[in-house]
């Protein structure tokens, strides 16, 4: 198994790196307050593609499937409009959506950032609001669709936008003060969202107002600026604006909220994938291949679209 950035989301590949084609995300802030558990989709009919990984932005969804085809769906037809090409890697931000092509990134929608100049070898991009950042093969943090938006980080290996603002993993760089597994944060919602330089972390999931990580020394969780209470151990983790979610090494998916929201239900299925909205209430999983070629995307949440797979 290994990992790496996550649009808005983190997303964990359970067999084998992707390689290049031929190799929470965000939109403004939701008035939408509730603390109350939330009907989830209950249908266990599977699609009739597989999908590998899933990204989930404020009012759509995307998947890759395993002909490198990005399908999307939800309220926003502009980023879900999918530009016919061969992908490798999908980011859904707030009202855009991004992928990676043969050694390219590609952005539609109505508040893409455009297109860039990036390192040779893109792996990831993770998309925010009005931005996107991005990972080369040889860790090199990059981001743009806004001037003033300089990464904390110039190498990592791992890297998530939560809305308006970015965390990394960072690799070891003594010109910049920082070592390995150190987790940093950039942006305009970046403050307190750093734990102490001393702790050392394997994954980050940034949403809007927070953020999470999990720790390299165990598997526990911590958030920031609000902690959490979390005892369980999880493989990899996915924040939306009032709750987030850990998947266990036995692909079972716990939430918990924050402050007075309380979680919602998650489906009572097994699953191999997990993304949330980084400033939405919803998020998604793939269900755990039981063997066949096909899976299924279930979505939960008090905010899911409407137009869903």
């Amino acid at each position: 198994m290994w990992w790496a950035l996550l649009a808005g989301c983190t997303i964990i590949f359970i067999d084998e790196q992707p390689q290049p084609v031929g190799d929470g995300d965000t939109d403004v802030t939701s008035d939408t307050d509730t603390d109350t558990d939330t009907d989830i989709d209950t249908d266990t009919d599977p699609t009739d593609t597989y999908y590998r990984l899933i990204s989930v932005g404020t009012k759509h969804l995307c998947a890759l499937d395993k002909d490198a085809k990005i399908t999307c769906w939800g309220d926003d037809e502009k980023a879900i409009d999918v530009p016919e090409k061969q992908y490798s890697w999908v980011a859904a931000g707030s009202a855009f959506s991004c992928g990676v092509t043969d050694d390219d990134v590609e952005c539609w929608g109505a508040d893409s950032p455009g297109d860039t100049s990036h390192p040779k070898g893109v792996s990831s991009v993770t998309a925010g609001i009005d931005f996107a950042c991005g990972l080369s093969f040889t860790d090199e943090v990059f981001c743009w669709g806004r001037e003033d938006f300089s990464p904390a980080a110039k190498s990592a290996i791992q890297i998530d936008a939560g809305g308006n603002h970015v965390c990394a993993i960072a690799n070891e760089d003594t010109d910049m003060g920082l070592a390995d597994g150190q987790w940093v944060c950039w942006g305009d919602d970046a403050d307190g969202q750093t734990p102490p330089t001393t702790l050392r972390f394997k994954e980050v999931s940034a949403a809007q107002g927070h953020t999470c990580g999990i720790s390299s020394d165990n598997p526990l969780v911590k958030c920031l600026p609000q902690d959490i209470n979390v005892k369980e151990e999880f493989s990899t983790i996915a924040s939306a604006l009032k709750f987030a979610c850990g998947r266990t090494k036995e692909n079972e998916v716990q939430c918990w909220g924050f402050e007075y929201h309380k979680a919602p239900q998650v489906p009572d299925r097994l699953f191999q994938f997990l993304a949330a909205s980084a400033s939405a209430n919803w998020a998604c999983g793939i269900t755990a291949d039981d063997g066949t070629l096909t899976n299924k995307i279930l979505c939960w949440g008090d905010e899911v679209p409407n137009h869903l797979p």
